[in-house]
C-alpha cells in the first residue's frame, strides 16, 4: 500500500458509525493484539482548548526526556500532523504500512460480522500500533467527538485525563445542552485514574462531572483561575506566575490561561503518577510549545489564523481582537459550514472587521459565501463573497491598511488551506 492508497482508504471510509459504541474499535485492537495496552496515556476531552492543552503537556514531557506521542485531529495542512512522536509527524511510508496492517485487520473483524471500523477508529488504531511499534513512554490523546463512545475510549486506564472547556458543538450528536455534552465527555473518567476539571465551567457542567467522578471513583481536581496570573501580554505570547514560578507562553490569547491552568495541573498529576517531569522541562517545555492555526501570526505580523468554529471560540477570538489587537484595522476572510451556529459567528467577527470577505472553506459542508456575506452586511459596512479562497486572500493583502491585519477565522480546513497559501509566500 502507498501512501496515497493509505489516505485514499482512510478517508473513503464513512465518517459516522450506525450506532453509537465502541463494541467495533473493540473488535479491531483485539484483532491487531491491544497494543494501546502497551502504552501510557494522558486522555483531553472537551469542546474548546483540548488541543492547546494536549500540545503543553506533549511539549513538557518531550522536555523532561519521555517518548512522547501527540494524537490530535483534525489536521491543518497534512493528514500525518494528527500521529506525532515527539514533535515528528509519522512518515508517509510508516503511515503506509501501519494502515495495511490496520485494514487486513478491519478485513477480519468484518468476516466475522461485526460493524466496520468508521474513519476516527481506522485513524486511533492506525496511531495505537504506530506508537507501540515506535515505542512511544506516554502518548497525550486527544478525544475526537464526545467522550464516552470516541474511538480514544477504548483506553482502560489513562495516567491522568483532562475535561477542558465546555459549551455548545456537535449537538446533533451529543445533545442540546451543555449538561448533556458534559455527561458524554465525562465518559472517559476512569477508576482511579486522576481527572483534572479545567476552570470556568458552567457550574451545571461542574455538577455533572463531579457526580461522574463519584459514581466512577475518579479523584477530581477542579482547577481555579485564581491559581494562575498573567503577568504580561504581547503579540509574542504572554508570561503567566503560578506558585511563585513564572512561565512563558508563546501562545496568543487570555483563555489559554485556563489551558496553561488545566495543563499544570495535569503534569501535577503525572508526578504524582511517578513522572519525573523537573520544573525547568515544565519552563522549557512551555516556553517553545506550538499549536499552529491558533491566533497564530504570520507574514510578518500582518496575518492573523485562528480555527475559532464555533460560538465558544469566536466568541474568544473577539476578545483577543478586542485586547491584542485593538484598534488595529482588521480585514476578514470567513467562512463557515453550514451545520456550526454560524450567524452568530460571523455577526461577532463582521462587527470588528472594516471589511469581510465571505468564501466557502474546502469541505461538503461548506456554508454558501453569499449567504455568510449576507449575514455579514447587517454590522459591517464593506463585504464581498468569493467563489476562490486564494481570490479572497490575494485581495484581502491589496487592501490591508499599512497598520493592519488580515484575519482568516471560521473552518479549520479554511485556516489549513490558508496557513498553506501564506507560508509559500514567505
Amino acid at each position: 500500500m502507498t501512501y496515497e492508497e493509505a489516505l485514499q482508504y482512510i478517508h473513503g471510509t464513512p465518517n459516522f458509525a450506525r450506532s453509537a459504541s465502541l463494541h467495533r474499535m473493540q473488535a479491531l485492537m483485539e484483532q491487531l493484539g491491544n497494543p494501546q495496552k502497551r502504552l501510557r496515556f494522558v486522555h483531553i476531552a472537551g469542546t474548546n482548548g483540548k488541543g492547546s492543552t494536549a500540545a503543553m503537556v506533549a511539549s513538557v514531557l518531550q522536555t523532561a526526556g519521555y517518548r512522547t506521542g501527540l494524537y490530535t485531529s483534525p489536521y491543518l495542512e497534512r493528514f500525518n500532523e494528527r500521529i506525532q512522536l515527539n514533535g515528528t509527524p509519522i512518515p508517509d511510508e510508516e503511515l503506509a504500512a501501519v494502515t495495511e496492517r490496520v485494514k487486513a485487520a478491519a478485513d477480519a473483524v468484518a468476516v466475522r460480522g461485526v460493524e466496520s471500523p468508521n474513519e476516527f477508529e481506522l485513524v486511533t488504531a492506525i496511531g495505537f500500533c504506530w506508537y507501540a511499534q515506535r515505542g512511544a513512554e506516554v502518548v497525550v490523546l486527544e478525544v475526537g467527538l464526545g467522550g464516552r463512545y470516541d474511538a480514544t475510549n477504548v483506553i482502560e486506564q489513562p495516567l491522568a485525563c483532562a475535561i477542558t472547556s465546555i459549551s455548545l458543538d456537535h449537538t446533533a450528536v451529543l445533545g442540546n445542552t451543555v449538561e448533556e455534552i458534559a455527561g458524554e465527555k465525562a465518559g472517559i473518567l476512569k477508576p482511579g485514574s486522576p481527572c483534572v476539571l479545567s476552570p470556568g465551567q458552567p457550574e451545571s457542567v461542574c455538577q455533572v462531572v463531579c457526580q461522574t467522578a463519584r459514581q466512577v471513583g475518579c479523584p477530581l481536581l477542579e482547577s481555579s483561575r485564581e491559581q494562575i496570573s498573567v503577568l504580561t501580554r504581547s503579540w509574542a505570547g504572554m508570561t503567566f506566575s503560578r506558585l511563585g514560578r513564572r512561565y512563558t507562553l508563546p501562545l496568543l490569547g487570555d483563555y489559554q490561561a485556563d489551558n496553561l491552568c488545566t495543563a499544570l495541573n495535569l503534569l501535577d498529576c503525572l508526578q504524582m503518577q511517578g513522572l519525573d517531569i523537573p520544573d525547568s522541562a515544565v519552563q522549557a517545555g512551555l516556553a517553545q510549545v506550538r499549536w499552529p492555526g491558533r491566533l497564530e501570526l504570520l507574514a510578518g505580523r500582518t496575518v492573523l489564523l485562528d480555527c475559532c468554529h464555533n460560538p465558544d471560540g469566536i466568541a474568544s477570538l473577539c476578545r483577543a481582537l478586542d485586547s491584542i489587537f485593538s484598534g488595529i484595522p482588521v480585514t476578514a476572510v470567513m467562512g463557515m459550514l453550514r451545520d456550526k451556529d454560524y450567524e452568530t459567528g460571523i455577526k461577532l467577527v463582521a462587527e470588528r472587521s472594516v471589511r469581510f470577505y465571505a468564501v466557502a472553506p474546502p469541505s461538503p459542508r461548506a456554508l454558501e459565501p453569499e449567504t455568510a456575506r449576507a449575514v455579514a452586511a447587517q454590522v459591517c459596512g464593506e463585504t464581498r463573497a468569493f467563489d476562490s479562497v486564494k481570490e479572497a486572500l490575494h485581495q484581502a493583502e491589496e487592501v490591508r491598511e499599512q497598520d493592519g491585519i488580515v484575519l482568516v477565522c471560521g473552518s479549520i480546513p479554511l485556516v489549513g488551506e490558508a496557513r498553506q497559501y501564506f507560508r509559500l509566500r514567505q
